[in-house]
């Protein structure tokens, strides 16, 4: 396959593992990607793949598994919050409803 010399979005998602939509993103923000667009269809040279690939492993390198937990640990405990929250005003309303009748 990789003596084509154009390939579609879904081929490069095939042969890196990244998705389309993520695709789209790094071709936004990269300025070194630059695609080819006929027909409102995208399509990537070999080494717009070489690059993107480099990209994402370095990317995929330096993420910190911890620091990804921690992140996860901060959310769940801001949802718990928001949760407690919410609970707390509905007792409220709850109560003040029954005194109301």
């Amino acid at each position: 396959m990789l003596n084509k010399k154009y390939f579609s979005i879904a081929e490069v998602t095939n042969l890196t593992g990244i998705s389309q939509h993520k695709l789209r993103y790094i071709e936004k923000i990269d300025s070194n990607i630059s695609v080819i667009k006929l027909r409102g269809r995208r399509y990537y040279t070999k080494k717009n793949i070489e690059h993107i690939q480099a990209q994402h492993s370095q990317h995929a390198a330096r993420r910190d598994p911890l620091e990804d937990a921690g992140n996860m640990a901060a959310r769940i405990d801001h949802l718990l919050q928001k949760f407690r929250d919410c609970y707390e005003a509905h007792a409220q309303l709850h109560a003040h409803a029954q005194t109301q009748t």
